[in-house]
């Protein structure tokens, strides 16, 4: 009789965390799946790295490509040369 109400109150909390995990975990993550067919430099990336305003930077051993969800905008690494505003 004591184990089965200790079962029965296991398949409860069990239940709860359950339902409780599918209500607060997030609904919209993914990945996307980028390369040179979508104007990328090439497809080898050093560093990721996401703005406030949801910009996504990659960091490439030739430059930088930007994407603000729409298109990416390639900046080249030219030696003495520097990007001082990313924003235009």
């Amino acid at each position: 009789m004591m184990t089965k109400l200790i079962l029965d109150i296991c398949k409860m909390l069990l239940f709860l965390i359950f339902f409780t995990s599918l209500y607060y975990s997030q609904g919209n993550t993914g990945f996307a799946i980028f390369s040179t067919q979508e104007d990328l430099s090439h497809n080898s990336i050093i560093r990721v790295s996401l703005d406030s305003r949801y910009i996504l930077f990659l960091g490439k051993s030739d430059g930088l490509n930007r994407n603000n969800g729409d298109q990416f905008k390639i900046f080249i690494n030219v030696a003495g040369d520097f990007i001082i505003d990313l924003i235009n």
